[in-house]
């Protein structure tokens, strides 16, 4: 994984209007469930939260009715943010 070193893991499913938001902690135990509106502000008003991008894992589950949207925000290089999008 390169120079990240994982603290907090972040679970998401996009959905039609909203992404549904699990995080963990490395423990895995659950800190927090939230909800933000599936568009990039909304993704990235949630992700500005955390200092430390690199300390991040986020996995993303999509559907075929997912916009891209946010997923492409966390996919860019400079988010800082490790993610991981399972394939079917």
């Amino acid at each position: 994984m390169g120079n990240y070193s994982i603290k907090t893991f972040i679970g998401m499913d996009l959905g039609d209007i909203e992404n549904q938001i699990c995080i963990l902690d490395q423990n895995g135990e659950i800190v927090e469930k939230t909800s933000v509106e599936n568009n990039v502000s909304g993704v990235k008003s949630f992700f500005d939260r955390f200092d430390s991008p690199r300390q991040v894992l986020v996995a993303v589950e999509t559907g075929t009715h997912s916009p891209p949207g946010s997923a492409n925000f966390l996919r860019r290089e400079d988010s800082g943010f490790l993610l991981e999008t399972p394939e079917n």
